[in-house]
């Protein structure tokens, strides 16, 4: 849930400004600073600007004044929250890093050997990499069968330079050996400090026989082909940017940037709850899918074209007749449909586009007026701008409607309502109608 910012400025006339504009900037300067690549410098000449375009429509200088003062103390405040956010997180990162450090340097001073690949083939190279070792040029790898002295090695040997002759120390790196002098069987790389045979790390590993060529198969007819698997992998990848195998609440507001979807913070965490199946507040690959494939026909649905007509024999025009009178009718829809309707959708995206495909609808109710907002917003028609949306319940939701600036409204009035439906405000629960 949001931070809701508070502050005692006084609701002044109703063609003036209110609290809740001051609180919307707050709001906004607070949200923008939780980005860590936000710079503080080029946001708040921003804010201060649009805060005094909002106390400018405050009565008197007195007022103005001691309203300026309690806003740019409020911005302060919430800029020292920031900040002290960001210490902290430069300290866990700080902190991640060294223990990163700590653990390659654990690792990489242990001598290691290992051999790629593991088990090799009879007459196919293979490679020996080391870590660890002394640093000295005369430190070596010998191959050895499986249980052989360290004499033994038959001339199978290389500085860890790459060749027979000494060249650079290397305290990690590999060397390659060609393997059509190896017979299958089990065998022992070990690496030594030096030119004796102090052993400092070893590892076991097989060279198998090249296995006798399968006859080919019949072609089989090849299946239908699903989304593929790889290209939804590919796409996790890419959202699970720090690589840690889950999407978390930060990557999934990425996520739902590049997918189009223009969320607020509360359906983001929603968003994220309802994809959670198994409740651990991170995104698997698993739940990743459901997200992915969701509302979608299959990877090979493609929309049919529609056949063509032929064109009919033209005809001679018909004189011009007056245009009968638009009536707007209802279409018998109800809030309650629209919104039981609505709980039925899981993503936003898919609530989003259920609300748009009704804009040619018309809804029509009794609004008993609860409250009067100023309406706000912009691209609005002249006979709403300056106008109030009032708010109240129908069958108990929540609906607001835009009123045209002529009529005459006040808190308690009943009156009927024809509207068009703008818009479902999830975060207050609230479908937005404006009159028709």
């Amino acid at each position: 849930m949001k931070h809701q910012i508070q502050h005692p400025l006084l609701v002044v006339g109703a063609h003036m400004v209110s609290e809740s504009d001051f609180i919307a900037a707050f709001q906004a300067y607070h949200d923008a600073l939780q980005d860590p690549a936000a710079k503080v410098e080029s946001i708040r000449p921003l804010v201060n600007e649009h805060l005094e375009q909002l106390i400018g429509r405050l009565p008197g200088a007195t007022v103005q004044n001691a309203a300026r003062q309690r806003a740019m103390t409020e911005l302060d405040r919430i800029e020292d929250m920031a900040k002290e956010k960001a210490v902290e997180v430069a300290a866990e990162v700080e902190k991640a890093e060294t223990e990163v450090r700590e653990k390659v340097a654990e690792v990489t001073a242990r001598p290691t050997v290992f051999v790629e690949p593991e088990n090799p083939e009879v007459g196919s190279a293979f490679t020996v990499g080391f870590s660890g070792s002394s640093g000295d040029p005369h430190a070596w790898i010998g191959i050895y069968s499986a249980g052989a002295s360290h004499a033994e090695h038959g001339s199978n040997w290389l500085y860890v330079g790459g060749t027979q002759q000494p060249r650079e120390g290397k305290v990690a790196g590999s060397v390659t050996f060609i393997g059509d002098q190896y017979v299958a069987g089990d065998y022992e790389a070990r690496l030594f400090r030096n030119n004796g045979h102090e052993l400092m790390a070893s590892i076991s590993f097989t060279i198998s026989a090249q296995p006798e060529p399968e006859p080919e198969p019949e072609p089989e007819p090849e299946p239908e082909p699903d989304e593929p698997a790889d290209a939804l992998m590919e796409a996790f990848s890419v959202f699970d940017r720090d690589g840690n195998g889950v999407i978390d609440i930060d990557e999934l507001r990425h996520m739902m940037v590049a997918l189009g979807e223009n969320l607020s913070e509360d359906e983001i965490r929603a968003t994220l709850a309802e994809a959670d199946a198994d409740g651990d507040g991170v995104i698997n690959f698993e739940e990743f899918k459901v997200i992915m494939l969701m509302d979608r026909s299959g990877p090979e649905a493609v929309e049919a074209e529609p056949e063509e007509e032929p064109e009919p024999e033209p005809e001679a025009e018909p004189e011009p007749e007056e245009e009968p009178e638009v009536i707007t009718a209802s279409s018998g829809l109800s809030i309650a449909d629209v919104s039981d309707h609505l709980d039925t959708l899981k993503l936003f995206g898919d609530k989003r586009r259920y609300i748009e495909s009704l804009s040619d609808e018309v809804f029509d109710f009794t609004l008993k007026i609860e409250k009067m907002e100023k309406t706000i917003g912009i691209g609005l028609a002249d006979e709403f701008r300056g106008g109030e949306t009032c708010i109240g319940t129908v069958d108990e939701i929540g609906v607001g409607v835009r009123m045209p600036n002529t009529m005459d409204l006040h808190v308690g009035k009943e009156v009927f309502v024809e509207a068009k439906l703008l818009e479902y405000r999830s975060v207050v629960k609230r479908f937005e109608f404006e009159h028709l």
